[in-house]
């Protein structure tokens, strides 16, 4: 008696979902197939899920050609990160500060390296580099302190040039083009 109940039960399963089952196919492969248990009801968590592996026989001839190596690939393609021919170069960075070069401009000896007027040369290459930056990294802020706090430390050192030797701060404002 016990086998027919399952026998009733799986025939009435089947009915139902032949009905409630829209018309597209495509939503049809998303539902699971009851009528395609076998007769002894077992739980599908128990069935071996085959769709769940997949098929390495049906793997497009794209995803093959993926998983070579950049080296099997011609020479003439370019890699994939390279940047194309129409897109507009990248911005260059500005030229680092040559300390050597302005040390030797603005010294006032042979062995000055740390005088106000070697220090604010320095200053000024290091602002200016910065400056340049910022029209490309317009919101980078952390840098922007950086330049604040150079830009206070060169008004220091020419508010201090200018107390004790205008001569020199005249010549030195002259010299780097600075306004004051």
């Amino acid at each position: 008696m016990r086998q027919d109940d399952k026998q009733a039960r799986q025939v009435m399963t089947t009915e139902q979902t032949q009905t409630d089952a829209p018309a597209s196919g495509a939503d049809t492969a998303a539902q699971p197939d009851t009528a395609a248990q076998p007769e002894d009801m077992t739980p599908p968590a128990a069935q071996p899920d085959t769709a769940a592996q997949p098929d390495t026989a049906a793997q497009p001839e794209e995803s093959a050609q993926e998983s070579q190596p950049a080296a099997a690939l011609p020479k003439d393609t370019p890699p994939q990160n390279a940047p194309s021919k129409d897109a507009p170069a990248a911005v260059d960075a500005p030229p680092a500060v040559n300390k050597q070069e302005v040390v030797q401009t603005h010294a006032r000896g042979e062995r000055d390296t740390g005088s106000a007027e070697v220090q604010v040369a320095l200053l000024s290459a290091r602002i200016t580099n910065l400056t340049a930056h910022f029209k490309t990294h317009a919101k980078d802020n952390h840098s922007r302190r950086g330049l604040l706090t150079l830009v206070s430390r060169r008004r220091r050192l020419l508010d201090y040039l200018r107390r004790r030797h205008e001569p020199r701060y005249a010549a030195l404002i002259k010299t780097l083009g600075l306004r004051r």
